[in-house]
């Protein structure tokens, strides 16, 4: 189905989604995206949200991008993200006149190869905000898909089940929270 309902003909696609799970080569030619492109622009919605929620689920990593690009004005953090799904850290830096800072978290630098950035209007009201103190926070990714602090609390904050280590390596193993494989 489309908006228009008119339903067009799926395109082969090898006999099953597999191939799409592959890395594709960075020798693809032009011609060969493009037949790609107009393969996909030829299924039904529903074989089009199959073969999309297949690269998401082999590739989620490219999942914050298509999200941003799909909706850019109404990407929001799921409330699981600021609950349940926090990392804890140290601050390594913040300058207050400039407005920003980062988090030293050895799990998410193990994800995402760098610290993490606060902006000040994460910083909790009320002092504490200081270089060495222990803070818990919400990950979210920023325009350039690097971590952000979101929804920071002083000493390790409350709620949220996973912390540190633990909920990094669930945040690369299961971005989304779908469940394994899901």
């Amino acid at each position: 189905r489309n908006s228009g309902g008119t339903r067009h003909p799926p395109a082969p696609l090898c006999g099953s989604l597999e191939h799409l799970r592959r890395v594709p080569s960075p020798t693809m030619s032009q011609a060969e995206l493009q037949s790609l492109v107009d393969q996909l622009a030829a299924l039904d919605e529903d074989g089009v949200v199959t073969v999309i929620t297949s690269v998401m689920q082999a590739r989620p990593e490219t999942a914050p991008t298509i999200v941003h690009f799909a909706v850019p004005d109404l990407t929001y953090p799921p409330q699981r993200a600021l609950t349940e799904r926090r990392a804890s850290g140290v601050i390594k830096s913040y300058n207050e006149s400039k407005g920003f800072g980062f988090i030293s978290c050895e799990a998410l630098s193990e994800v995402f190869g760098n610290d993490v950035f606060v902006h000040a209007s994460q910083v909790p009201p009320g002092g504490g905000f200081v270089v060495g103190a222990p803070v818990s926070f919400a990950v979210v990714l920023n325009k350039d898909n690097k971590p952000q602090a979101y929804d920071v609390q002083i000493g390790g904050g409350s709620g949220g089940k996973g912390k540190g280590k633990a909920a990094a390596a669930a945040v690369a193993a299961d971005p989304w929270g779908k469940g394994a494989g899901a």
